[in-house]
């Protein structure tokens, strides 16, 4: 009976299981194919096969076939392969098909932005460089400019890890003593910045980097022009969220004395001063432990503000008694005011005091969608990011909206807008006063906060002047920095007599800001300790208008000519105004109280000014054609008129350019030779470029009333002054534009399968009728000092820019990675004066242009050991000799050989700010749903000169001093030290421009990591939402380098309160580390979530 019962079980079972497996089979299908190359109709081997939502999926075998089971209510294949694009193929009502991938070449016929109209990839014979705005993306940032660094051939981009500062972009190295920043275009419009565009809202990017490419902007690009597009919407409705929150960090610290080492410092300084024999008591100021001397450094108890001596505990006095403290800002130098300070006996880390763990974030939302009919892009983004100095920060808040719509096939207009409010605080000045400076300036024996928890600082005896940071931050914390911004355009085409389009672009860069501070008097400080306060705030505005018609011809003439026409005429205006008022003596310090009128001031000043007038009507003419797919000839016009720059005499420019490109691989002896070349172009190409951002208003000469420089006493005997004019600068009306020739050669390829692409240019770039502000005689004008624009001479730019790409993989694993490699030279040529000198700061300028050379190189004295013994001092004249002390090089005199004597014959060039080359690496790959991705930049040469080191090296100030001063100065046991012998009595050693201060500049670093994990289709599904990663990611993760300073990365941006305005560069002073915001190391997470 058990036996029948087992019997019958397994029969059921074995028949509910081919039930089963009939309704399975029944529920899929099987579909068979093959997969071929549309280019050549050969099967594709190993192409993947996936059924779109699920993880089935084969590969095509030796043939190109494939057979795949399709599970139920499943009918798309997915069908990818190395090089080829990616295809959906319906199988609902079909189970055989035949599949034919397009080549990747075919991406060359993408179309480009090349200014005032589009090319398509293949047909472009300038030199253009289309960033990869996904690879761009990659990396959180406020800025675009910051994440350009690395990503694009003959683009160098300088950062500062000041919150919200932009980056400074060198397109193929100066062109100019003035301003080098190229032109940035955002949908047609020109702007004056691009750092405060959302980066979340680009599309695409395009660099255009010689005359040729960028000839239809003519006056305005001779640095090269950046041209974005901002997204528009597509397909169904979606809504995106992006949104990270990082943390950075500070990545190095000066390496500076402790409060004992100071001491021991000091003792040092006196035993090495020319002293009377037989002395063994020295004045060490406040570590003299009460004494009048001492003969060993003696760490006080107690530092007493304004008082000649340090306090000790247990004062037979009672000086330091708690009691006595008093502090009244309205009689800070008086009676009312008495400060103790407990010393900080292990030291105090200043940079520690003023840095921290900075949160960042960013949170993008965007809705989006469109048909053939019109689009659109609706976007809110919020950024915000502390600074690693505590008390800085920066916010942004935009809005995007971009419209786009078709009517009837023949109209196209729309719009595309984007307005942000800018919150800027405590911002930092890049000099010797800010913040950084200042803590390697306080001496390490003075701690933050006196004993009554009021701030300490160097107000008492041998503490030097510079001012508590800590202090300066949290006082300057409501100092603020605000704008309102606007970039937008609007635009209508229409396409008539079928072969003509009318277009007409209108478009605005406006801004509207307000800045102010307060200096709440510094008590604590030996400098600038006034008890009255002073308020001051400005508001400007500044705007940049742009209207552009523009009518375009395309015709193809049978099978082998293809002609694109455009004629255009464009109108640029621009202006700004502010105000600025200012009062002292406040007797509340209240952050409701900070006003202007609220100052009992006797005397509030107050200015209005104007700058960046500009207004210019060029013409425009450009023309393309091809021939048989494989001829490409190009060739554009325009005449520039400025209105603020240039007098009558030079009003007017002409911009000419032309290039050729030749498509090698369209030939007939190339076809079916050379299977791995997918294409091969070579291009050729010749233009001229203008430069009209250098001088305001240069050919006027004008005048200002001074009470002082030109006040007279009309009563006589200098009483009764009455202002009187002078001249303010001397116009010139024959200055005439600077302009830029370049010529380029380049090469394009795409190797196996479209696998990997070559781009190689060689350009030469020579700018002539420089202009610059030569000093004139000042007998000429009361013996007073002017300059005057003048057109001094010539510059020239040789390089090569490289980028090379490849991807690969298979179904699961792909990958991309990439190069960019850039080299400049740069040289002078003939110039009216000797030579020009860079920005001054406490010693004389580092900087020095002359003819032959690079612009901006080193230039002082070249340190050739010390000297040892008496032999040495007698063998050669100098100032400042002595055992122990740095010997300078004898390389010249009066007759230009070497005399015996050390001056000024013997400075020479003693280092390069420009560097050998710079490469970026990209690196993308994807497993499955995990991804990663990473990028490093090196910086190849390219010195830096750290004027940091005149505050921490020498016997300068009496501010702090770096260990090496201490461990690494000449003694008689240590002859082949760094830094000269240690002598209170010299105040001479690094007061001149020696090559000491100046240092390699290389570093490699890798930018960004990033690795993340998206969700499978299946659980998307099931939540109904189309995609969700999430990531985590770190930047500037390490650098190496033989820079001391805290950063290698220097920005030639000078940086200040309201720099909108003012944001320039100095390319006469490049290379000066006077303190510099550092970079900070970013570890962040995040998440993009799709519906």
């Amino acid at each position: 009976m058990r036996q029948k019962i087992d019997c019958l079980a397994v029969r059921l079972c074995a028949a509910f299981i081919l039930v089963f497996l009939s309704v399975a089979a029944f529920a899929q299908k099987t579909v068979s194919g093959t997969v071929k190359s549309a280019k050549d109709n050969q099967p594709i081997v190993g192409a993947s096969v996936l059924v779109k939502g699920t993880s089935v999926g084969v590969a095509t075998s030796a043939t190109g076939t494939f057979t795949i089971n399709v599970p139920a209510g499943k009918n798309t294949l997915v069908i990818s392969s190395v090089g080829f694009d990616e295809m959906e193929v319906d199988v609902t009502s079909q189970t055989n098909v035949t599949v034919s991938l397009k080549d990747k070449s075919s991406t060359l016929d993408e179309i480009v932005v090349t200014g005032y109209t589009a090319q398509r990839k293949k047909d472009i014979t300038g030199s253009v460089t289309v960033v990869n705005t996904k690879e761009l993306l990659a990396n959180p940032g406020s800025n675009v400019e910051s994440l350009l660094q690395g990503k694009a051939s003959g683009v160098t981009v300088g950062t500062s890890g000041v919150p919200g500062a932009g980056a400074s972009i060198r397109i193929r190295g100066f062109t100019t003593f003035n301003q080098n920043e190229p032109l940035y275009v955002v949908d047609g419009a020109r702007v004056s910045s691009i750092s405060d565009l959302n980066p979340n809202d680009i599309e695409s990017l395009q660099v255009l980097k010689d005359g040729s490419s960028a000839a239809a902007y003519g006056a305005a690009a001779a640095n090269g022009v950046i041209i974005i597009t901002t997204k528009r919407g597509k397909g169904k409705p979606k809504v995106t969220y992006d949104a990270y929150y990082g943390v950075q960090s500070l990545t190095k610290k000066y390496d500076l004395l402790n409060t004992a080492e100071y001491g021991e410092y000091l003792l040092r300084l006196q035993l090495g001063s020319d002293l009377p024999p037989g002395t063994t008591k020295y004045n060490l100021g406040q570590y003299n432990g009460g004494q009048d001397s001492t003969d060993v450094p003696i760490i006080p108890d107690y530092i007493l503000a304004g008082s000649g001596s340090s306090v000790m505990e247990g004062d037979p006095e009672d000086r330091a008694n708690p009691a006595k403290y008093k502090l009244n800002l309205n009689d800070v130098n008086g009676s009312g005011t008495y400060l103790i300070v407990a010393a900080n006996k292990t030291g105090t880390d200043w940079m520690d005091a003023i840095t921290k763990a900075a949160p960042m974030q960013s949170h993008n939302l965007s809705v989006s969608g469109g048909s053939e009919t019109g689009n659109y892009v609706l976007g809110l983004n919020y950024f915000d990011q502390d600074g690693i100095i505590v008390f800085t920060g920066y916010k942004r808040y935009s809005i995007r909206a971009n419209t786009n719509f078709v009517i009837k096939n023949k109209v196209r207009l729309g719009e595309n807008l984007q307005v942000s409010i800018i919150d800027k605080h405590g911002f930092n000045n890049q000099d010797e006063g800010n913040a950084i400076s200042m803590s390697y300036r306080m001496q390490p024996i003075v701690p933050v906060y006196d004993i009554a928890g009021n701030f300490a600082g160097t107000r008492g005896s041998n503490l030097g002047n510079a001012s508590n940071p800590y202090a300066d931050l949290y006082r300057g914390q409501n100092n603020k920095d605000k704008k309102v911004g606007i970039i937008g355009s609007a635009y209508a085409e229409v396409d008539f007599l079928k072969y003509f389009t009318l277009k007409t672009v209108l478009g605005m860069d406006y801004s509207n800001g307000w800045y102010n501070y307060f200096n709440i008097p510094a008590y604590e400080n030996a400098e600038g300790r006034g008890g009255v306060g002073e308020y001051g705030e400005g508001h400007n505005y500044g705007y940049t208008m742009t209207w552009y018609n523009t009518l375009n011809f395309h015709k193809t003439f049978g099978l082998d000519h293809d002609i694109r026409a455009l004629i255009g005429t464009e109108m640029v205006q621009g202006q700004g105004r502010g105000v600025f008022a200012r009062n002292n003596n406040y007797f509340l310090f209240e952050r409701l109280f900070q006003q202007v009128s609220t100052g009992l001031g006797t005397t509030p000043y107050g200015e209005s000014y104007e700058y960046r007038f500009r207004k210019y009507s060029p013409i425009i003419g450009k023309i393309d054609y091809t021939y048989s797919n494989k001829y490409l000839l190009s060739g554009t016009f325009r005449r520039d008129g400025s209105s603020n720059a240039f007098g009558p005499n030079s009003k007017y420019g002409n911009f000419i350019s032309g290039s050729a490109g030749w498509r090698i691989s369209e030939e007939k002896f190339m076809q079916g030779k050379i299977d791995w070349l997918n294409d091969l172009k070579l291009r050729v190409g010749y233009g001229l470029l203008g430069n009209d951002n250098t001088v305001d208003f240069g050919f006027i000469t004008s005048y200002v009333f001074d009470p002082f420089a030109a006040g007279y006493p009309i009563d006589g005997n200098n009483t009764g002054f009455t202002p009187g004019m002078m001249h303010r600068s001397i116009g010139n009306p024959d200055i005439k534009w600077e302009q830029s020739a370049t010529t380029n050669v380049g090469l394009d390829a795409t190797l196996f399968k479209s696998s990997l692409n070559i781009v190689l240019d060689l350009y030469t770039r020579k700018t002539t009728d420089l202009i610059y502000d030569r000093q004139l005689d000042p007998t000429l004008y009361g013996g007073n000092i002017f300059r005057q624009p003048t057109n001094i001479g010539d510059m020239t730019n040789k390089g090569i820019d490289l980028a090379v790409s490849y991807r690969g993989g298979n179904r699961d694993f792909k990958y991309d990675a990439g190069i960019n490699f850039s080299l400049y030279r740069n040289k002078v040529g003939n110039i009216a004066d000797p030579y020009f000198e860079g920005s001054r700061s406490r010693i004389d300028p580092f900087n020095r242009s002359v003819t032959g050379q690079p612009i901006s190189m080193f230039y002082g004295y070249i340190i050739d050991g010390f000297f040892q013994t008496q032999a040495d001092m007698d063998a050669i004249v100098q100032n400042n000799e002595g055992i122990g002390k740095w010997r300078y090089k004898d390389l010249s005199g009066p007759e230009g050989k070497p005399d015996g004597i050390i001056d000024v014959n013997d400075r020479t060039f003693m280092g390069n700010p420009h560097p050998n080359f710079t490469m970026g690496f990209n690196f993308n790959a994807s497993y499955k749903n995990f991804d990663v991705s990473t990028s490093l930049y090196w910086k190849n040469g390219g010195d830096i000169v750290n004027y940091v080191r005149y505050w921490t090296d020498f016997n300068t100030f009496q501010g702090n001093r770096d260990r090496r001063v201490l461990y690494d100065s000449w003694t008689p046991e240590n002859t082949n030290a760094k830094l000269p012998v240690l002598d209170g009595s010299d105040g001479a050693s690094g007061q001149v421009p020696v090559s000491y201060y100046v240092e390699s500049g290389g570093y490699l670093r890798l930018r960004n990591l990033s690795i993340g994990y998206s969700l499978p289709a299946n659980i998307l599904k099931r939540l109904s939402i189309d995609r969700f990663r999430i990531y985590v990611q770190a930047q500037n993760l390490f650098t190496i380098t033989k820079y001391t300073g805290l950063d290698p990365e220097i920005s030639t941006q000078i940086v200040g309160r309201n720099d909108y305005r003012s944001r320039r560069s100095d390319a006469n002073s490049l290379g000066v580390d006077y303190g510099n915001f550092p970079t900070p190391r970013i570890i962040s997470v995040g998440a993009n979530v799709v519906f």
